[in-house]
């Protein structure tokens, strides 16, 4: 069987690809192509990680959350989880099998690859490794935002790396392939049609693409520094924590967006682009190992990281001081906002403290909420 390994990176359209194979599951399959549920995100594979590390606490943090006090059932489930992927490749020994898992491409260590080879071997006799690669200042923007979707901390500013997973991945697979994330250059600017007219052509008039505009919508800066302030007021200690209320506030937040108009895409500030891009110097790397060039960047002035991110703060505190924010809209989205989750014949207009009013309406909504289930 051949394994086809997709691994991310990170924030380059795994969400959107993940979403449209596990869609696809039982059409796939009849073609001999399997793409399995994952045991702890049905339409991932991050579980993989669960078998590289041997150390719990290097788990990642919601796998652990995940778990809890039942941390000594991850090795059962992994091992069930297993013998369920061997059962269903001895099914289709000519067929294809796709993982996906962006959690993989923060590998590190010739240790832990080999074990993630050792688990592949175990399914398959051949390994493909996919691997679509983002510009860093791109990659960092939409890391930081995803953050503040379950905390109010602005994401550090460091160099992204690329070579030391990409050799690791080199090392073990049979092939692999790293592809620029350039939507302008995918197939209807999407990475779930090029993806599998790249790599599983069979499957491409199977599963349904189109997914890569929706998936994690991007929320424009303005959003971005109200939820951020949102979280600082409401869930200041609760950390990498998804709740109800903030959800109920990104999607108010969204819809607001398109009310209100305008360009929606959140613009780092000139200096911090620039720290990030300038300072990831495994840019030259990419581009001297697999001819990768990201347009915008001037590769001339790539510095190593204790360069131009030396003259930025390494860790910064609002939104404010890492994106282009214009004051107006931030002001008509707030109270536009405030009528979305209210419903549209609320009035806001006089109110002095509009995050404070909006935090104590989703309390009392939750709180209502609690009540109307005790009652049922």
């Amino acid at each position: 069987m051949r394994i086809l390994l997709h691994v991310g990176m990170p924030k380059a359209g795994s969400t959107a690809l993940q979403t449209a194979l596990a869609g696809a599951r039982d059409r796939l399959a009849r073609c001999d192509v399997l793409y399995p549920r994952g045991p702890f995100i049905p339409r991932t594979h991050n579980f993989l990680i669960a078998g590289i590390e041997e150390r719990k606490r290097e788990l990642p943090r919601l796998l652990r959350n995940a778990y809890g006090d039942r941390m000594d059932q991850i090795a059962p489930a992994f091992e069930r989880w297993m013998a369920d992927l061997r059962s269903a490749a001895a099914r289709h020994p000519s067929g294809t099998l796709i993982l996906s898992s962006e959690w993989l491409f923060r590998l590190r260590g010739d240790s832990k690859f080999d074990r993630l080879k050792d688990i592949l071997r175990g399914l398959g006799d051949t390994i493909e490794v996919v691997a679509y690669v983002r510009r860093p200042s791109d990659q960092y923007l939409s890391a930081a935002q995803q953050i503040l979707k379950g905390s109010h901390v602005i994401k550090p500013i460091a160099p992204i790396r690329y070579r030391t997973p990409l050799e690791g991945f080199a090392r073990i697979a049979d092939r692999l392939h790293v592809v620029k994330y350039d939507r302008a250059a995918f197939p209807q600017g999407d990475i779930v049609r090029h993806f599998l007219e790249s790599f599983v052509p069979a499957a491409r008039d199977i599963v349904n693409a189109g997914g890569d505009h929706a998936a994690n919508t991007t929320i424009s800066a303005e959003g971005m520094a109200i939820l951020a302030e949102y979280r600082r007021i409401n869930h200041r200690r609760r950390r990498n924590r998804f709740t109800a209320d903030t959800d109920r506030l990104l999607r108010a937040i969204r819809t607001a967006d398109l009310a209100i108009g305008g360009d929606l895409r959140p613009r780092l500030l000139d200096p911090v682009r620039d720290a990030v891009d300038l300072a990831s110097d495994d840019l030259l790397w990419l581009r001297d190992a697999y001819g990768i060039v990201f347009a915008g960047v001037d590769y001339d002035r790539i510095a190593p990281p204790d360069g131009p991110i030396r003259d930025i703060k390494q860790r910064l505190g609002r939104v404010e001081e890492i994106c282009v924010i214009d004051p107006v809209r931030r002001d008509k989205l707030t109270m536009k906002t405030m009528r979305v989750l209210a419903g549209d014949g609320a009035s806001f207009v006089a109110a002095p403290r509009p995050l404070q009013t909006i935090s104590l309406w989703l309390k009392a909504r939750a709180g209502k909420a609690t009540r109307q289930g005790r009652d049922r």
